[in-house]
């Protein structure tokens, strides 16, 4: 796997111990030195490598992909249970941020809403919703998140039964148009 990390410009790891908590990937690179992606920076989780050379040499790889020019991350383990967990665990890691942008609001980032818990400024803006107001947010926003999902996974299974390659952002975007035109 290293030497194709390599040949595709990414950066050939050793055997690692990560860990996903509070929305952040971390793991120890050499000594006494932490690595750390925030998975807001994540764009997509894809359960297999897009590029078929690591696909053959690491078949439980998840591939976590960012907004160019940042090459990929692809993390490979052992077993298809272990696979299904860290995909599973991106996966719900990303949901929870993108419900933390919503809650604190798109451009409050994370070493910002740091600082803000630190200064008590958190505290203020949560103050400024009646409980009622909250609840009804927070209803408003468990919809959409569910109709997030569920087109998602519709758009999902159109592109799997379609033979779309999910890696190409223009044929996605054209077919999640075209859906969302019939769908009015």
């Amino acid at each position: 796997v290293n030497a194709v990390a390599k040949a595709f410009g990414g950066k050939a790891t050793k055997h690692r111990a990560y860990e996903l908590a509070n929305g952040e990937l971390r793991w120890a690179a050499e000594k006494n030195t932490s690595h750390w992606i925030d998975m807001e920076d994540v764009l997509c989780v894809k359960p297999a490598s897009s590029h078929p050379e690591i696909a053959k040499i690491a078949p439980f790889a998840v591939e976590l992909v960012f907004a160019p020019p940042r090459v990929p991350l692809v993390l490979g383990v052992e077993s298809a249970k272990e696979h299904q967990q860290w995909v599973i665990a991106f996966k719900v890691s990303q949901r929870q941020c993108a419900q933390r942008d919503a809650k604190y609001g798109a451009a409050e980032t994370r070493k910002s809403l740091r600082a803000s818990l630190q200064s008590g400024l958190v505290r203020q803006r949560s103050s400024r919703l009646s409980d009622d107001e909250r609840a009804t947010s927070r209803a408003a926003l468990a919809k959409q998140t569910e109709v997030f999902k569920a087109v998602a996974d519709a758009d999902k299974a159109l592109t799997v039964t379609r033979g779309l390659d999910a890696a190409d952002p223009a044929a996605c975007a054209a077919l999640v148009a075209a859906n969302a035109a019939k769908a009015g």
